[in-house]
């Protein structure tokens, strides 16, 4: 994999706090278009959080850490960051894509307003939650922002939104995203609302970086 000069959008959440919608659906739109590319491959990506989106030298994001990826139609295996698991993994029911769509919910809510929408310190409070607690609107969010998250939230997968065969298609059509062009997306044609400092550590985790050094320098120059 190419160094993401951008580090990662874990710490660049972690530095502004939130970030503006207009910033969130730029990303979001990009995380869309990489999800339906690997559901179109049969793969469920399992792990979308903040510490696992990179951005790349230009500011565009990178998907990373595939290790709980999984090339399935339908699994009931119990697994992801607790913030993000979804209702039927908790529940330990079966489960395909719309496990994905759930988690992307919770990432534009804790990208629009600094936390996620269930968090708690105890876990286990914290799952009770995600099973039964209804998805109340923060004053950070706009309506249609609201209304959005609220669809991909739903705990029913079955009537959540993107779960049909059309995948990505009503994701892409909510008003969310009625000032987004997808091709020039894709395309990559479009500025990215950050820009990323050349030659700068900000955004990566400094503690990672000097232990990802050590390895390095014993292996180049552990056996002479």
């Amino acid at each position: 994999m190419d160094f993401a000069q951008g580090g990662e959008l874990f710490f660049l959440l972690r530095e502004e706090g939130q970030l503006s919608e207009k910033t969130v659906k730029f990303y979001v739109a990009q995380i869309v278009l990489a999800l339906e590319h690997l559901h179109s491959l049969g793969i469920v990506y399992r792990d979308l959080k903040p510490e696992n989106i990179l951005l790349d030298d230009d500011g565009n994001i990178l998907l990373t850490d595939f290790g709980l990826a999984k090339m399935v139609l339908q699994t009931n295996s119990f697994c992801g960051t607790p913030d993000y698991i979804p209702p039927e993994i908790i529940e330990n029911k079966k489960y395909t894509r719309t496990d994905n769509r759930r988690q992307l919910g919770i990432l534009i809510y804790e990208l629009l307003v600094g936390h996620t929408p269930f968090f708690h310190h105890n876990v286990h409070k914290m799952f009770r939650a995600i099973r039964t607690k209804p998805f109340r609107r923060n004053h950070y969010l706009s309506e249609a922002a609201f209304d959005f998250i609220s669809k991909l939230l739903v705990k029913d997968p079955s009537k959540r939104l993107g779960h049909s065969e059309e995948d990505a298609r009503p994701i892409k059509e909510h008003r969310f995203f009625k000032d987004v062009n997808w091709k020039k997306i894709m395309q990559k044609e479009i500025k990215p609302p950050l820009e990323v400092h050349v030659q700068s550590l900000r955004y990566f985790d400094k503690k990672s970086l000097v232990k990802d050094l050590a390895r390095l320098i014993k292996r180049v120059f552990g056996s002479r």
